[in-house]
């Protein structure tokens, strides 16, 4: 997955990297070749029946994991920010349920219908469109 040109991918690149050295890409194999090379450990999760559940469920079973600020910017990338020419999606904790919530509604696309990146200030969400999940610390 290469990166688009424009801005507000340069500064989602730049936060990614303040987590994960050396990250080239938006692909979360990438990202997780980017880790081991860092000596991070990269630790996958099967998401249990992904296939059977939808974006806001996906989310309530990855969301426990994380605890970080309410005005905390977040950067969300899913594949519709690449397709459909959106971007980035740069929103706030306090806001990211309702963003994933209304995503198929604002995009016609699912969040998590595919790769997904989601990048807080001091963790990385990875979430492989084959179900599993992994979480980068800085």
């Amino acid at each position: 997955m290469s990166i688009p040109q424009g801005e507000q991918w340069t500064r989602a690149m730049a936060s990614l990297q303040k987590i994960v050295p050396g990250a080239s890409s938006f692909s979360p194999e990438a990202i997780a070749h980017a880790a081991d090379a860092a000596n991070k450990q990269v630790h996958w999760r099967r998401i249990p029946d992904f296939e059977s559940l939808d974006d806001s469920d996906i989310w309530r079973f990855i969301k426990p994991t994380i605890s970080t600020g309410a005005d905390n910017a977040i950067t969300l990338i899913a594949d519709a920010c690449f397709h459909n020419a959106l971007g980035p999606i740069v929103t706030t904790n306090a806001e990211l349920d309702t963003v994933i919530e209304d995503f198929v509604d604002h995009h016609d696309d699912e969040v998590f219908g595919g790769d997904v990146i989601i990048i807080f200030p001091s963790i990385v969400i990875l979430v492989h469109h084959e179900g599993l999940t992994a979480e980068l610390r800085r």
